[in-house]
């Protein structure tokens, strides 16, 4: 999986203070979304199906929003 870089050209010394904090929360959350990328545990994929089950089950509008038909509808909308 590619990794995803955080460098920049400007020089740290020289940034300002607001600057350096938003590069660092930046950094850190790059840090952590190539982490999640890493993961292999299986529990997205063991879960998702579930998770996703109770997100259309549960929906007030008769659209779906995943890749599945209502059963009474005869239209299907996907938005992922």
């Amino acid at each position: 999986m590619a990794r995803i870089n955080a460098d920049t050209e400007t020089p740290k010394d020289i940034q300002p203070k607001s600057l350096r904090l938003s590069q660092q929360n930046s950094e850190a959350c790059i840090q952590l979304l190539n982490e999640w990328l890493a993961d292999e545990s299986g529990y997205d994929e063991e879960n998702w199906p579930k998770i996703k089950a109770m997100i259309e089950e549960n929906r007030i509008s008769s659209r779906t929003l995943f890749n599945t038909v209502h059963p009474t509808s005869t239209y299907s909308r996907s938005l992922f």
